[in-house]
């Protein structure tokens, strides 16, 4: 009856950890030699685990942006001081905006009338690997949010809170 348990929970592990029912190399698809699980299957063995999941889908975003007149009257370039308070820490980011361009910290922007999001290219620091980071930036309230492709984040992303940058002080 023992070996029929373990027999069971290996066959459950190779079905969940993406290595395709394939008996013939267990260790190396436990270590993630195999290819790696969909999103989709880590997100059900995440909830299997009692743990809730949420999600920072983004918006579809139209291919073709527009700037209104209103938009254009503060088209910059200019900077952005945004602040967080995370876990009682204070985090600060700075963003460089320009509306004429279409562009935010030098990457090509969609820029609307209520807000602005553009996706760059960063390495994991988990896993090394290059990802996609998406910003948010609400232009109404200064709400600025980004996430990292690929995390299941524990909470939500922090939001920070985004003003014109002061002069230098130094």
């Amino acid at each position: 009856m023992r070996a029929i348990i373990i027999l069971a929970g290996a066959c459950m592990l190779l079905g969940i950890s993406g290595c395709d029912h394939k008996f013939s190399d267990i260790q190396s698809c436990i270590l993630g030699a195999e290819k790696p699980i969909p999103l989709e299957k880590a997100i059900a063995v995440v909830k299997a685990a009692g743990l809730v999941v949420t999600s920072q889908e983004p918006a579809p975003i139209s291919l073709t942006p527009s700037v209104s007149s209103a938009a254009a009257a503060t088209s910059g370039p200019f900077n952005l001081l945004c602040e967080a308070a995370i876990n009682g820490q204070r985090y600060t980011k700075t963003i460089h905006l320009d509306i004429a361009s279409k562009a935010a910290n030098g990457v090509v922007a969609v820029i609307t009338e209520d807000e602005v999001k553009w996706t760059s290219g960063v390495q994991n620091p988990v896993t090394g690997k290059p990802t996609l980071e998406h910003h948010t930036l609400n232009r109404l309230n200064g709400d600025y949010r980004y996430y990292d492709d690929g995390v299941v984040y524990a909470s939500n992303p922090p939001t920070y809170h985004c003003s014109k940058a002061p002069p230098a002080q130094f």
